[in-house]
């Protein structure tokens, strides 16, 4: 068993920032300093691992990442922008979510082994402030793998990965200017990862 805290991260910028484009009254352009901090949650890490017998063992993690910490995304300019506002501010109000798997191992032979698991991953993001900077919901993994150990001191793995993202309504966020409202759905990603590890004596 294990437990493990990460603490949480403050970014603070301070950037060039051009503003390039065409308005009705011709050309317009803007160079001058943005600013903005955002804090990264801390997290809580907690596993625990279990050896049925020779052949078979299983693994259970639970994280809790504390994205409260991510309230808005904000930003302020040394100079107004088309003289109207120097400041561009992005609600966004995360909720602390979980993140919960279990895996197992199983030895088939000396040299193969079959490696299966599963994570529910609940998204921080909630409904009134969902965008399409992460356009996800809850999220569903399954994955299925194999080892081969050509030998004492190698080990090659092998595995397929399907994440299955819940369906979510997106609503304007500034005032029905951008668009009325938008359903995503079906969302499926799939990862295939190939690795090789040398144990060195």
């Amino acid at each position: 068993a294990a437990i493990v805290y990460r603490s949480r991260i403050k970014h603070t910028m301070d950037a060039d920032a051009t503003f390039d484009g065409s308005l009705a009254i011709g050309p317009y352009k803007l160079e001058t300093q943005a600013h903005g901090t955002v804090t990264l949650p801390d997290s809580l890490s907690i596993g625990i691992g279990h050896k049925f017998n020779d052949r078979t063992r299983m693994e259970i993690n639970a994280v809790w990442t504390n994205w409260s910490t991510y309230n808005a995304l904000n930003l302020s300019f040394d100079d107004p922008i088309l003289g109207k506002t120097s400041e561009s501010n992005s609600p966004k109000d995360w909720e602390a979510a979980w993140r919960i798997g279990i895996g197992i191992e199983h030895k088939l032979s000396k040299k193969w082994s079959i490696l299966g698991g599963y994570v529910f991953d609940q998204s921080p993001v909630p409904d009134q402030y969902m965008d399409f900077t992460v356009p996800t919901g809850d999220r569903h993994r399954g994955s299925l793998g194999f080892k081969y150990r050509p030998n004492e001191t190698s080990e090659l793995s092998f595995a397929y990965t399907a994440i299955w993202a819940g369906n979510r309504d997106v609503q304007s966020h500034i005032g029905g200017l951008d668009y009325p409202s938008a359903y995503i759905h079906d969302g499926l990603t799939q990862v295939v990862s190939l690795g090789y590890t040398v144990k060195l004596k």
